[in-house]
């Protein structure tokens, strides 16, 4: 008999490949990667915390309600986003 572990209903199961495909990535003014799921009129803004990615909230795109778009930015220098030229508050702005 093989043992199957399984997950706590309360963590939400990993998304697949096509689930995370439904988000829209690019790049903004100053080389800043930004990730946006939804259309909806309420807006949630996600900034990673350091060494993380704007990646880290596409596990949430699949809790939310249908009137909420999800933007999640890549920090100066994180994820996909463009390193700063000076890594000074200048630099960074």
């Amino acid at each position: 008999m093989q043992h199957v572990q399984r997950r706590p209903a309360a963590i939400p199961p990993r998304r697949t490949r096509a689930a995370r495909a439904l988000a829209h990535q690019g790049t903004v003014r100053g080389g800043l990667n930004l990730i946006q799921h939804g259309r909806g009129p309420r807006r949630v803004l996600c900034l990673h915390g350091l060494a993380g990615s704007a990646d880290t909230f596409l596990t949430l795109t699949s809790h939310l309600p249908a009137d909420v778009s999800l933007l999640a930015v890549d920090l100066p220098g994180y994820g996909r986003s463009e390193a700063p030229r000076e890594w000074t508050p200048d630099g960074l702005c």
